[in-house]
């Protein structure tokens, strides 16, 4: 997940906003705490399944997806939003 942000062109400003010059990908760990913080507020969720074939469950697929309450993406929901830090304490 976290390569597959990097990849796409602009991620870093489409992540950090219009602040941010630089055209270079994110670094992973900025990625994986945009995620946690994300997945904390359950602005997103996570599923965890494997192929038929992975009897060893060593290659786990990994699918996020807007988190819903009520039938409204919590994306919508200022609620969730409001539990985000904006400032390190």
């Amino acid at each position: 997940m976290v390569i597959g942000i990097q990849q796409v062109p602009g991620s870093r400003k489409l992540l950090f906003g219009g602040r941010v010059m630089s055209n270079k990908p994110p670094e992973p760990v900025q990625i994986k705490k945009v995620l946690l913080l994300l997945y904390a507020a359950e602005i997103i969720s996570f599923a965890i399944s494997y192929a038929p074939d992975d009897s060893d469950k060593t290659k786990p697929i990994v699918v996020a997806q807007l988190g819903m309450n009520n039938g409204t993406p919590s994306l919508f929901q200022t609620e969730n939003w409001k539990s985000l830090p904006l400032q390190p304490e």
